[in-house]
């Protein structure tokens, strides 16, 4: 219990850094959560429901859980994430969407654009204009490498996104913190598994870019971090002509 103690303060803290260093949470803000049913969208929930006891501002949180009704992404338990959102006693939403396009075809990009855009639109209609994601360090670092390998430009992902000229503002809490830390923690805090399973997991192009740095990691300390820190540190003077 200690450890778990110890492990859920520190990803408190850390987000609650994000936060504050963002202000990505301010007096009566009203949040949409997004939550896929895995242990950071969980993760960032709970916290994020926890800190609204002792932080000395008021917010709203309303969970939304986007389904699908096409077999492949295997969406199932629906019931323990009831479960889940009543016991922490937030507001939530079940919304459903085709995240198969017209022709049958299925990738990430198209996934999470859809997921992306009923979230919008469910924030819309509520009033909220706050919407939470709970993308991590690793996932900055991941679609750095993605963006510069498959996409030839150098881009990451904002802690703070204002879209819609401030109708709709993405945050990310939990961008300070690695995935190995939320994976403990979930495990500790025994959320439930098994919600919804991407049939891509294993095989799509940020799993490629996850192993590789992971690997490069296991020998290069650093490798991590410096992939974050270099969008911010472009030395224009050797910088060679673009090829198209």
């Amino acid at each position: 219990m200690e450890r778990f103690r110890k492990t859920e303060n520190g990803i408190s803290k850390s987000i609650g850094k994000a936060i504050a260093e963002n202000s990505l949470i301010e007096n009566n803000d009203k949040v949409l959560v997004g939550v896929s049913g895995g242990k950071d969208s969980l993760t960032l929930l709970k916290i994020l429901s926890m800190r609204r006891k002792w932080v000395p501002i008021r917010y709203d949180i309303t969970a939304c859980h986007v389904l699908s009704n096409k077999a492949c992404l295997r969406c199932g338990g629906i019931d323990k994430l009831k479960k889940f959102f009543e016991e922490l006693g937030c507001d939530y939403i079940f919304e459903k969407s085709d995240i198969i396009n017209e022709t049958g075809d299925f990738s990430c990009f198209w996934c999470a654009w859809n997921r992306r855009k009923v979230l919008f639109n469910v924030a819309s209609n509520m009033g909220i204009s706050k919407v939470a994601l709970g993308h991590n360090m690793d996932d900055l670092a991941e679609t750095i490498l993605m963006n510069l390998f498959f996409h030839g430009e150098i881009s990451g992902l904002n802690p703070k996104q204002v879209l819609f000229d401030g109708k709709i503002v993405i945050i990310r809490p939990m961008i300070y913190l690695e995935e190995k830390l939320i994976s403990r923690y979930a495990k500790e805090a025994r959320f439930p598994v098994g919600i919804c399973k991407c049939p891509n997991a294993e095989k799509s192009k940020r799993r490629y870019i996850k192993d590789l740095i992971n690997d490069l990691s296991k020998k290069f300390k650093y490798v991590k971090k410096n992939i974050m820190n270099a969008p911010h540190r472009i030395k224009e003077e050797y910088l060679g002509v673009g090829y198209d």
